[in-house]
């Protein structure tokens, strides 16, 4: 079976004031390495709404007598919030939607899942670098559109404070104390 996209459909790839469904887009540009992840939490809001999710990213050349022309591999997926634990994959679809319990796709640099009908709740959200060959780092775009919110968590959560110390002198002069540190939030990319 064949999945083509056909033509775009502004009016429901976009965000237009008084929409019902949201419009998220991540412009990933620092990219993600092999074994890195870009992770986030979306809580359904609304079940009747389709979810869609498309990741998509510019791949470098494969030599020409590759096998296969997937030079730079990220993977999407999906976890839900149901008991059975349904994940879901980028590109399988059936009759135009995702189901569970797929494989990751190795050929495309293009992945979407397409949920008719969302359950409500936390689903996870996942973009792995399962294998970077070229470059530092592969850049990459996410594409979300449903009745949904995003919990993001920093990319770079802020490290534990290191070599904190204590004076070793009771103080009970009344009043208070005042400490202070310094917190770089600078992740190094700029």
């Amino acid at each position: 079976a064949a999945q083509g996209w056909g033509r775009a459909n502004l009016s429901e790839s976009l965000f237009f004031q008084g929409d019902t469904k949201d419009l998220w887009i991540e412009d990933h540009r620092v990219g993600l390495v092999t074994g890195e992840n870009f992770e986030r939490v979306l809580h359904i809001s609304n079940g009747n709404v389709p979810l869609l999710i498309t990741v998509v990213w510019t791949d470098y050349p494969a030599h020409p007598s590759a096998s296969l022309s997937l030079v730079n591999n990220l993977d999407l997926s999906l976890a839900a919030p149901d008991q059975n634990g349904t994940f879901y994959y980028g590109n399988n679809l059936s009759n135009g939607w995702s189901f569970g319990y797929g494989f990751p796709d190795t050929i495309n640099p293009l992945e979407s899942i397409f949920i008719e009908k969302p359950m409500q709740g936390a689903y996870s959200l996942r973009v792995h670098g399962t294998n970077v060959a070229m470059g530092n780092a592969q850049p990459f775009a996410l594409v979300i559109r449903g009745a949904f919110s995003v919990d993001a968590p920093p990319d770079n959560p802020p490290a534990p404070v290191e070599d904190l110390q204590a004076l070793d002198t009771p103080y009970d002069q009344g009043g208070s104390i005042t400490l202070s540190w310094t917190l770089s939030l600078d992740d190094g990319h700029g």
